[in-house]
């Protein structure tokens, strides 16, 4: 087992307890709005953390597959970061597994620059890049649209078949039937709070 999770509130809502283990790929329904990101922040600093908490057991810690949030600032238009800079200063070397975005996406090159790729293929780079560290992944599907979502879904569950772990934040049920476990963040009731 890689992770025991208590059940825990986090804001204005409670996360069930769950186990996750090597080949298992849960997904952990969260609430739309400003509670998402709050609670992404909350779960991720307990489960990409070692130790033994009376939140959880993190006996092997995940990494979360994080976003690409300055891609707009001044010095990024005026000096774009292309893709194979981006992996050779984020990604593991030594792991090629992200070199694997190139024949996702045909048009994608090393020389490609960040700044005008479309969100699915920049949470695939992002994705990659995190699995080139380890096959114990927390990720999102913030920004990406259905069919990108569908892809890199089936692209952890694929990586997870073989030995890796993953959770998946979502906002939606459109994985419920194909995961290992399914959760749900429930509102905490107005009078419990």
């Amino acid at each position: 087992m890689l992770i025991q999770f208590k059940e825990q509130q986090i804001g204005n809502f409670i996360v069930p307890s769950f186990t996750l283990s090597e080949g298992e790929l849960v997904v952990i329904k969260l609430p739309e709005g400003q509670d998402l990101f709050d609670m992404t922040r909350e779960l991720n600093s307990i489960l990409t953390n070692i130790g033994n908490t009376e939140v959880a057991v993190v006996d092997i810690p995940l990494k979360y597959a994080g976003h690409f949030l300055k891609l707009h600032s001044f010095l990024e238009t005026l000096f774009p970061t292309t893709v194979g800079k981006w992996f050779r200063k984020n990604a593991n070397q030594k792991n090629s597994v992200f070199n694997k975005v190139y024949n996702d996406f045909d048009w994608l090159t090393p020389k490609t620059k960040l700044i005008k790729i479309p969100r699915t293929p920049l949470r695939m780079i992002s994705i990659y890049s995190t699995l080139s560290w380890t096959t114990n992944i927390v990720f999102d599907l913030v920004g990406v649209d259905p069919a990108g979502g569908q892809k890199i879904y089936a692209m952890v569950k694929e990586v997870v078949k073989n030995g890796g772990a993953a959770i998946l934040y979502d906002r939606c049920y459109e994985f419920k039937n194909d995961c290992t476990l399914f959760i749900e963040a429930q509102p905490i009731a107005s009078n419990q709070i």
